[in-house]
């Protein structure tokens, strides 16, 4: 087995009917820092309410977080279902527009494998947002 054998294990995305609509992956570094150029404004909103949370002594769970991403965010949610599914790599326009139709409840869905499966892969929720607030691009220095 070498690193040039490895291969992205991608989860289906089922309608409530049990159809498949599309596969995500586990998301990385690589599409956090992505998402943070894109959107930084709604990347800060997520990381800080997340610490809120922990802060409060709360635990912020996938439904909190996911809740709070679609009334929010909702073009962030949109870009984090093209960048897991790998299917914008041929057209992001195209893929864009076909989830920003997708119902609510079928992002929310996505939305909801994404995090579990990217949770499973990372060790915890707590370790994936932390991920991304890693993954923040650095402040360009002053000087």
């Amino acid at each position: 087995m070498s690193f040039a054998d490895h291969a992205t294990e991608y989860t289906d995305v089922k309608t409530a009917n049990g159809s498949v609509v599309g596969s995500v992956r586990p998301m990385n570094d690589v599409d956090f820092s992505l998402l943070w150029q894109k959107h930084a404004e709604a990347m800060e909103l997520v990381v800080s309410q997340f610490f809120a949370a922990r802060l409060e002594g709360g635990d912020l769970d996938f439904g909190s977080l996911i809740s709070g991403a679609v009334r929010n965010v909702p073009d962030l949610i949109t870009d984090v279902i093209c960048v897991a599914s790998d299917e914008h790599l041929a057209d992001w326009d195209k893929v864009f527009a076909s989830v920003s139709r997708m119902s609510i409840g079928l992002r929310i869905e996505c939305l909801n494998t994404i995090l579990r499966i990217t949770s499973e892969a990372e060790g915890g929720l707590a370790k994936v947002l932390f991920l991304i607030n890693a993954s923040r691009p650095k402040a360009a220095d002053a000087s």
